[in-house]
């Protein structure tokens, strides 16, 4: 295994960005995210396997770079979210009351992990 990336400091970024986007959509789009839906969920898939490509055209072009770098991304995101959560809430207008947003920030972390892994 080689070195790890001298760019994690960028993918930190890069997960910041890519939660004060999702926080914003969930903020203004509050009744598509607000209900179980196999859509959103579906939807997803490819946005989150998208996110590996935006690492790559970053300068993550080894795979464990980028898996290091998605994964930094990831945590860092998911430590925002976390914290928006407990104590923002009203960051996501009012959209956390059932839990659905806590499953999708899950569903599309997972699936980027998994992507960064195969892409």
């Amino acid at each position: 295994m080689s070195a790890p990336s001298p760019h994690l400091g960028l993918s930190a970024a890069y997960g910041a960005a890519a939660w004060f986007a999702a926080a914003t959509y969930i903020r203004f789009n509050r009744p598509l995210v607000q209900s179980p839906s196999v859509a959103l969920f579906a939807v997803l898939v490819p946005v989150s396997w998208a996110g590996t490509y935006g690492l790559r055209w970053l300068g993550f072009k080894k795979r464990d770079h980028l898996i290091a770098g998605y994964s930094v991304a990831t945590a860092t995101a998911t430590v925002l979210d976390a914290v928006a959560m407990l104590w923002f809430p009203e960051l996501y207008g009012g959209a956390l009351e059932n839990g659905v947003v806590g499953a999708t920030v899950l569903w599309g972390a997972g699936w980027g992990l998994f992507a960064s892994v195969f892409a």
